[in-house]
């Protein structure tokens, strides 16, 4: 054999063990979900196309099957460590001897395969043993033989006793073939064995009676000397029995003591009454399957899938497998078992990193196609269709995500239905774009209004004076709606930056934002507050505001502005209105109002002042508002 031949010989019987460990792994899956559940239909899927592909490689696959171990050729290819893993063990207890797979076998046949040993570990009502079920099922190119095949053999070569015991129509052995009858009653229903002559013809008469399809009297069991292969200590010959014994023994006269009758009801009772440790079973096994989740279990399965792959196509395989499960455990609302699979990819590439870099990168690169574009699409799906789901959940979800996956993340925004959904993705994305601020400032030169609303609630909650400077664009964006929020979002940041941009919006053309901006504006404290109101107060658009605008304005500036309030307010309530223009007589009594909140001592002498005025329309109204403002610094005092 030449070194290439060897190394064929050497690859085939790898490749060999490796699909008997993927069988052994689908068989635990199988036999522990339902039948729709995704986790077996993808993996059952996934090996079928494996085996196929390895068959149309390299030949049929004819297995031996012993005790603990499988040969290929000669090769032990795979051998039982454990009662768990008896795979070998699992064939050779029913029987089969070999097992084999040719090039005819399709994805139909290793279902079936699977179905019947899952039907056989199961212990189903209706399921017979596993040679019966597996040729029950016809499975095409996958065949198999028995120790009684083996047995047969040296009687007659093509004997199978499946085929004798029924299969197919094309299969089965004819009752009226007299030749095979006669070999089969010949090995299993020999007369070699002592037995009377009576007893042998009543054998015959009753074995003769079954294989014509009648049935066996009572009388066909009862043999020359009497004696019933049915006796019961009631018969007639029993009775003769009792009654000749009695008299050997001397007691003539012994009467027959009739039997007491039978109470047929506590009998039964007594025969299915449970005793108190089977009820506790039985409550147990229903609280166990009551408690049982198929989805969480089917996540701790993937994670020990993970852990038991010894070859890297195995594992890469294995988290396709988990790739595919992501988005039915999203789609069914099950983030928490979602999130911890995530989580667990995490910890896991961090952990082989050093000793296993190719596993490690075959891992990152699922969590990177979880978090793509398309994938996440699934999640906005599911979100709308599941509004249980908390916010918190959906945090904990994407935080496992890196800032490749921030783009992609945004663009939900627009997507969902829920407030508590968007409100939990803001917050996440608020945490998570304080360093990665361009993916957040892209969504503002969207077309669609509603995605530079998200991306102006992101930026205004971030807060730092590099998220607040793209916001300038928007100041006066076309939609009302992309305004509105801007200024919503604003009016409880503290930074210098957001008061400038509210100053911007303090004209806008809707009525409801300039309100807004104005409120937030008047509700600031500090020297920069102060100068923004100076600067609106001066502009000359001011007389374009609401009088209760400008009465908030003017109130705002005399509580921050002090004595350096009091030359502007002064001057308004001193300017001549000869022709009682209705705006001065509104400003003149603005800034009375607002001489009642400032608090300085000029505003004291002020008001002092203007109250001795010769002008009586002044002193009146000036000696109101000293009232007022002695009043409430007397009741802030008492405060």
């Amino acid at each position: 054999m030449t070194s290439s031949t060897t190394d064929n010989q050497h690859t085939s019987v790898d490749a060999v063990r490796q699909i008997l460990r993927d069988l052994l792994k689908v068989i635990k899956v199988v036999w522990m979900y339902p039948p729709n559940n995704p986790l077996p239909t993808s993996m059952q899927q996934s090996f079928a196309e494996r085996l196929t592909d390895l068959v149309a490689e390299i030949g049929p696959i004819e297995l031996a099957v012993e005790r603990d171990r499988l040969r290929w050729k000669g090769d032990v290819v795979y051998e039982d460590r454990s009662k768990e893993e008896a795979l070998a063990g699992l064939f050779f207890d029913v029987g089969i001897s070999k097992l084999s797979f040719d090039q005819r076998m399709s994805w139909d046949a290793v279902k079936g395969m699977l179905e019947a040993i899952r039907r056989y570990q199961n212990r189903e009502d209706d399921a017979g043993d596993l040679v019966s079920l597996l040729w029950e099922a016809n499975l095409t190119g996958v065949s198999f033989e028995t120790v009684e095949d083996v047995s047969l053999s040296q009687y007659d070569g093509d004997f199978k006793v499946q085929e004798f015991l029924g299969g197919s129509d094309q299969t089965a052995i004819d009752a009226n073939d007299s030749q095979k009858v006669a070999l089969y009653e010949s090995l299993f229903v020999g007369v070699d064995y002592d037995m009377p002559d009576d007893a042998r013809d009543r054998s015959d008469i009753t074995r003769n009676a079954i294989a014509s399809g009648g049935d066996a009297t009572d009388d066909d069991l009862v043999v020359s000397d009497g004696f019933n292969l049915f006796f019961d200590d009631n018969s007639d010959a029993g009775q003769a029995e009792s009654t000749s014994a009695s008299r050997a023994m001397g007691y003539d006269d012994l009467r027959e003591i009739p039997a007491p009758p039978i109470d047929t009801r506590k009998l039964l009772a007594a025969e299915t009454e449970l005793s108190a440790e089977e009820q506790d079973a039985i409550r147990r096994m229903i609280e166990e399957d009551t408690a049982f989740d198929m989805y969480e279990s089917t996540h701790e399965l993937l994670k020990e899938l993970l852990h038991q792959e010894t070859d890297l196509a195995s594992f890469s395989e294995t988290v396709t497998i988990c790739e595919k499960l992501f988005g039915q455990f999203l789609a069914e609302g099950r983030f928490a078992q979602a999130t911890d699979l995530l989580g667990y990819f995490r910890v896991l590439e961090a952990q082989i990193q050093g000793e296993k870099p190719q596993w490690s990168e075959r891992l990152k690169e699922a969590i990177i196609t979880i978090g793509s574009r398309e994938r996440l699409g699934v999640l906005a799906d599911a979100l709308n269709q599941h509004s249980h789901v908390r916010a918190e959940s959906l945090i904990a979800f994407l935080s496992n995500f890196g800032w490749e996956a921030l783009g992609s993340i945004a663009d939900l925004l627009p997507k969902l239905e829920h407030r508590a959904h968007r409100r939990g993705l803001i917050e996440y994305l608020s945490e998570r774009g304080k360093e990665n601020i361009g993916f957040v400032t892209k969504g503002l030169h969207d077309k669609r209004w509603n995605v530079v609303r998200n991306s102006v609630t992101i930026l205004a909650r971030i807060g730092t004076p590099q998220a607040l400077a793209p916001l300038a664009k928007v100041v006066n964006h076309e939609d009302s709606r992309v305004r509105l929020e801007l200024v919503s979002s604003l009016a409880d940041s503290k930074a210098d930056e957001a008061l400038d941009l509210l100053a911007r919006a303090a004209y806008d053309t809707d009525q409801q934002i300039r309100r807004q901006v104005i409120g937030s504006i008047v509700a600031r404290r500090g020297p920069r507050a102060f100068e923004v109101i100076t600067d609106i107060v001066n502009d000359e658009r001011f007389d374009s505001l609401e009088e209760d605008d400008q009465q908030a304005l003017l109130n705002a500036y005399a509580v921050l502005g002090g004595d350096h309030a009091l030359d502007y307010l002064s001057g308004m309530i001193t300017r001549a209105n000869p022709l009682r223009d209705a705006k001065l007589s509104f400003f003149r009594e603005a800034a009375f109002e607002a001489l009642t909140y400032n608090r300085s001592e000029r505003c004291e002498k002020l008001l002092l002042k203007l109250a001795s005025s010769w002008r009586p329309d002044l002193k009146k109204r000036a000696q109101e508002a000293l009232d007022i403002r002695r009043r409430r610094m007397l009741g802030e005092h008492h405060d």
